[in-house]
């Protein structure tokens, strides 16, 4: 008699996986642990005579939702493609939660699936087999609660001596091998000085939302941390906060509930301070608040409003202190005057320009595009109205308040050279960056040659790499020329304060500051101003912009404007 006889089953899955073991065991010698178990296991069916499907699993989880290749097999088990299951061990199957043990025994047992190892034939509605393989289950989690807490606290320990035991190595930073602490690495740190400095601006500037330093990342050509070309906001954003630039490493800061990812109490996180060298200063976040447009809280100032038709103008008796707008310097496809500045009536959100544009094909066939820009708020399904309709609302408004000294209002701005003060437009993070960006293309290029001459490349693919790497020079080379004339984009101011000297793609022609202060109204002057510049004058007039529409319906000839004015300029 066959020994497969004695069993009745005659379809089996053979499901090989590599165990925490075996992944030490293959890291020490070098040896393949999964050829082993797919040989062994071998041996043992063919005493069956049956024959089996064989699926393997590269990799260690304690969880079924992290093992897909074992998640297909119980699938095609409770869909009764096969009678049987062959394992190295009963641990195979599953160590992970009592709910992922319950359904696996549960299983085994309403179908009755047996279980083939090297040593023995589990069948599961043997009271003796049943209890063996519960006994093996609760075991086997046993074990990895033993090991993972062995493990966490050694890596507590390593963390509180300042060791980095948090995962991936942060952007700027690599682990020393030898004390397994973080170290600077430069040309990776240089950027992320710069990406803090348009943070907190500076010098004449003023900060750079995470928006706005992701687009000039962009524009300067800048890898991201996974080397790709295009930076989001929203890793701008996570730079920002993390205190690990600051020379400061935290561990044990998250948790994971329901597959989703929390923050722990914060009696539970290790801090250390000074752990490693710090890339960034301690600005006490201040990079991040300027980031995220959040300013500090100055006292209200006692107001007086004043009715003019739909906008209500308040003109405040003192200056406040809390900023209107967060002070972002604007890429080109977002230059505008009130995004950012308007606060939305209903949820109190900022609102932003967006654009949309539609094509269309007319009656004779030709393809046109209509262009819609709409002010909205950030809010799903909040406000949205026509951005020209706003802003005309917005110069009527502010016509009705009185002109005074021009020249000590806007002084107040600091990107207006009305002050004294030039406007450096130049930065030298960004310059060193170009610089830095422009010896390492020049030394790929120089590889290319040396390459060529020792025979590696032929003719043509030497022709076609080298073409490339002159089209990136040569853009990057246009990249310095620009950012060169940004040097002289602001010229000195004039003995009376007012002259202003820009180039002449600004906008501004020499004698622009004295046509403004001809103006008879500020809303001529603001029509004067170039966009960039409308910006500041609002942000000079007003500490708050709010529009407030109908009940009814969000239209701009029913809406009413909230202004609430700094100072009145006598």
């Amino acid at each position: 008699m066959r020994v497969s006889e004695s069993y009745p089953f005659s379809r089996v899955i053979n499901y090989l996986r590599r165990s925490r073991q075996d992944v030490e065991r293959e890291r020490r010698t070098g040896e393949d642990t999964l050829s082993e178990q797919k040989l062994l296991m071998a041996r043992v069916l063919e005493k069956y005579e049956v024959r089996y499907d064989q699926v393997e699993e590269i990799g260690s989880g304690d969880k079924i939702d992290t093992r897909p290749v074992f998640r297909d097999v119980l699938l095609k088990l409770e869909n009764g493609a096969y009678d049987a299951i062959a394992v190295k061990e009963l641990s195979r199957l599953g160590r992970g939660s009592y709910t992922d043990m319950g359904r696996i025994y549960d299983l085994l047992r309403n179908l009755r699936l047996y279980v083939i190892t090297p040593w023995r034939i589990y069948d599961p509605l043997n009271s003796s087999d049943a209890r063996h393989i519960r006994f093996e289950l609760f075991l086997s989690r046993e074990e990895f609660e033993t090991t993972r807490e062995r493990l966490m606290g050694a890596r507590y320990n390593y963390a509180l001596q300042g060791k980095w035991m948090a995962g991936s190595t942060p952007y700027g930073y690599r682990v020393d091998p030898v004390s397994q602490k973080l170290i600077v690495h430069e040309e990776e740190a240089e950027v992320v000085r710069y990406i803090f400095a348009l943070a907190r601006g500076g010098d004449g500037q003023a900060p750079l939302s995470a928006y706005g330093i992701a687009k000039r990342l962009n524009k300067l050509g800048v890898a991201t941390p996974r080397r790709l070309r295009t930076w989001h906001p929203a890793v701008i954003d996570r730079m920002l906060r993390k205190a690990i630039y600051r020379g400061d490493l935290t561990f044990h800061v998250t948790k994971r509930v329901g597959g989703r990812r929390v923050i722990r109490p914060r009696e539970e996180w290790i801090v250390v301070p000074g752990a490693h060298e710090a890339i960034a200063a301690d600005d006490g976040g201040a990079a991040a608040r300027a980031a995220q447009g959040l300013g500090g809280g100055g006292t209200d100032a006692p107001e007086t409003a004043v009715e003019a038709e739909s906008g209500d103008v308040h003109a405040s008796e003192t200056v406040g202190d809390r900023p209107l707008w967060r002070k972002t310097v604007l890429t080109d496809d977002e230059c505008d005057a009130l995004s950012g500045l308007l606060l939305c009536g209903r949820c109190g959100g900022r609102m932003q320009r967006r654009v949309s544009k539609r094509h269309y094909t007319c009656s004779d066939g030709a393809r046109r595009m209509y262009r819609s820009v709409m002010l909205r708020c950030k809010t799903r399904d909040c406000l949205s109205l026509s951005y020209a309709e706003v802003e005309a609302k917005i110069v009527a408004a502010i016509a009705m308040l009185p002109l005074g000294d021009l020249r000590a209002a806007l002084s107040r701005a600091r990107c207006l050279p009305l002050n004294g003060v030039s406007h450096a437009l130049h930065d030298t993070h960004r310059a060193a960056l170009l610089a830095r960006q422009m010896r390492h293309l020049e030394a790929r290029r120089a590889r290319i040659y040396a390459s060529y001459e020792e025979g590696v490349y032929s003719a043509e693919e030497f022709r076609r790499r080298r073409a490339m790497m002159d089209e990136e020079i040569a853009g990057l080379a246009a990249r310095m020329d620009d950012d060169k004339k940004d040097m002289y984009a602001v010229g000195d101011c004039d003995t009376d304060g007012r002259g202003v000297s820009l180039c002449a793609d600004g906008g501004m022609g020499k004698n622009q500051p004295e046509a403004w202060v001809e103006c008879d109204t500020w809303g001529g002057v603001y029509q004067s101003l170039p966009v960039a510049f409308r910006r500041e004058m609002l942000c000079v007039l007003f500490s708050e912009m709010v529009l407030i529409p109908s009940a009814r319906t969000a239209r701009m000839q029913t809406a009413k404007l909230r202004l609430v004015v700094r100072a009145v300029v006598e």
